[in-house]
């Protein structure tokens, strides 16, 4: 955008400075004409006081004095450059009494040029000025003069007009800069702040701000534009708000209202299975009432995503994440309580977050590392890592393949290694968006030897340097 509006600055600063150019232009014409008028004036005047002047020279005959000092003496001041040639009586070619064109008076040998007298102009400008002023040739008894406009006259006249013209060119470029960056500025405001709202939303911020102008142009219909797709956008996310409620609020009361009769169906299949006739019988309740209990499961998995799914149903408070981490155990029955093994951190980090989720997420990573590593051991690992707080939970299971460990978080997925262990798919699922909740992230690594490790890293709020301080 930047250079956008350097284009805009740089295009009206050019047509100023072309506007200047024109009016430099425009002075040095006008300037030259009153000059030359004046010159050809003072060569008229001069060509008329030649003869008189010659004769004036003649009768006196100032000693020390050629005829064409004693002229240059007198027509200098008047601005004309003077220079005499003598010739004899005969063979004289006659001269006009109105003067000559140029080429009419060839100039004497070893001279070349139009200006033979006096010396010839240097500058450009001279130059310009000599060939708008032809010289005068004034004949007289046994000679000629030469009358040519003095250039030097022509100095103080353009060295004032060229500083009037830098003062003029300074003070219109400098305010067509003013001007050029207000306008580029009013102008490009729309876009920018069009270009700032489709940024925000690039970056994940839908916080919908409508682009006010009154500029009719293309830039205000493109304004007018994006604050239409911005309508339609708050419209599809309200949309989207009120759908997700909607799912959410029926995932739940389908959940609990299922709850209920799932129960009385589970207590019959348990008294059914009680009072079979006969093993098949009783291997039939005995596989209904498994399929129960996944159901409850997962009707239980589905309710508390639906929950985590409601951003205002959460009550954060400051966890001590070694006192949490060693409930943990406490969840399962004693033969897994010996395989899990913990190492806090020293010291304690405290984390923002809530108690009920964040228990129940590093709960289901360790119930899914003991049923995949039904025999080894179990690893629970706090550290503070980068800044963050780092709770690792490992296993010496089989582990995941890089399909899988991509596809795992997944609402539903169950990998290859899940074959004959009970599960919803969606414990994962629960995990991820527990922990998204309170800013933080997981994810899953293969472990040398075998296993696989859960990595979850969460924001810490405060580190404890002492019991005392972790007490509180």
């Amino acid at each position: 955008m930047t250079s956008l509006r350097m284009r805009l600055v740089a295009w009206y600063v050019s047509v100023a400075a072309i506007i200047v150019l024109f009016i430099a232009l425009l002075a040095n014409i006008a300037v030259f004409e009153v000059l030359s008028f004046e010159a050809r004036q003072s060569l008229a005047n001069a060509s008329r006081r030649v003869p008189a002047l010659v004769t004036i020279y003649e009768k006196s005959r100032p000693r020390g004095t050629s005829l064409e000092a004693y002229l240059r003496q007198e027509l200098t001041p008047t601005g004309v450059l003077v220079h005499v040639r003598r010739m004899p009586s005969r063979g004289r070619p006659p001269m006009p009494r109105d003067g000559f064109r140029p080429g009419r008076l060839p100039p004497p040998p070893g001279e070349r040029g139009l200006f033979w007298g006096p010396v010839p102009p240097q500058s450009l400008s001279d130059r310009l000025y000599a060939s708008l002023i032809r010289p005068v040739g004034v004949s007289f008894p046994n000679g000629q003069a030469l009358l040519v406009a003095d250039p030097s006259r022509l100095q103080p006249m353009m060295a004032l007009l060229w500083l009037v013209v830098g003062i003029f060119a300074v003070i219109v470029i400098g305010i067509a800069w003013r001007i050029a960056l207000v306008v580029a500025e009013q102008t490009l405001e729309p876009l920018v702040r069009t270009t700032q709202a489709l940024n925000r939303f690039g970056d994940g911020d839908f916080t919908p701000e409508a682009v006010r102008t009154s500029d009719r142009s293309e830039v205000g219909a493109l304004a007018g534009a994006f604050n239409r797709a911005v309508e339609q956008i708050t419209r599809a996310f309200a949309e989207r708000s009120r759908t997700e409620a909607e799912m959410r609020q029926f995932v739940a009361d389908a959940g609990h209202q299922l709850r209920t009769p799932l129960t009385v169906i589970m207590g019959h299949l348990s008294a059914m299975e009680a009072k079979a006739e006969s093993p098949r019988q009783a291997m039939a309740y005995r596989s209904m009432l498994a399929q129960s209990r996944r159901m409850r499961a997962l009707i239980d998995d589905l309710i508390t995503l639906a929950r985590l799914e409601h951003d205002e149903m959460r009550s954060d408070a400051l966890l001590d994440m070694n006192e949490l981490c060693a409930r943990l155990p406490l969840c399962f029955d004693e033969p897994a309580q010996q395989r899990i093994g913990i190492t806090p951190s020293s010291p304690a980090i405290f984390v923002k977050g809530d108690e009920g989720d964040l228990l129940g997420a590093f709960t289901a990573l360790v119930d899914n590392a003991l049923k995949y590593a039904p025999n080894g051991p179990i690893e629970i690992t706090i550290a503070r890592r980068d800044g963050e707080c780092t709770i690792e939970v490992s296993d010496r299971g089989p582990g995941m393949n890089e399909a899988d460990i991509r596809a795992a978080f997944d609402r539903f997925y169950r990998g290859g290694s899940a074959d004959g262990v009970e599960g919803t798919g969606l414990g994962l699922s629960i995990v991820r968006k527990a922990v998204e909740r309170v800013g933080g992230s997981v994810s899953l690594h293969s472990r040398e030897g075998g296993g696989l490790v859960c990595r979850v890293s969460l924001p810490i709020h405060s580190v404890a340097s002492s019991p005392r301080a972790a007490s509180r």
